[in-house]
């Protein structure tokens, strides 16, 4: 039973720091595009190194395809908004951005795109 306790407790820890990098990618993808960025520069940008990224998603690609399906899951602006801790309008703004930056009109194009 404590094994099996320890090895819960030790998968929730692991995907934490995980999930708070993916906000932090989604929220500079949001703000001004992570498509252009090396790994390196994307870690520089969301204040974290690039080991921790490969860490977490095993390469550039692999944090790019779990950035998108999290923008595609079809989220609203208010959802995404609370989870970043950033206003609604500021969601707004950067999606419209996002849009016209790939060339696509709906969120679930955005997976695509990238």
């Amino acid at each position: 039973m404590w094994y099996m306790n320890q090895m819960v407790h030790s998968a929730m820890t692991a995907s934490q720091p995980r999930d708070r990098l993916l906000a932090a990618a989604i929220e500079q993808a949001m703000k001004g595009g992570i498509a252009d960025l090396s790994l390196r520069e994307l870690a520089a940008a969301i204040g974290t190194s690039h080991r921790m990224l490969l860490y977490h998603f095993g390469s550039r690609e692999g944090l790019l395809v779990a950035v998108a399906q999290a923008v595609a899951e079809g989220k609203s602006n208010r959802q995404v908004a609370r989870e970043l801790y950033i206003t609604v309008k500021t969601v707004e703004y950067h999606v419209s951005q996002i849009f016209a930056k790939l060339g696509v009109d709906a969120r679930a194009d955005i997976a695509a795109a990238l």
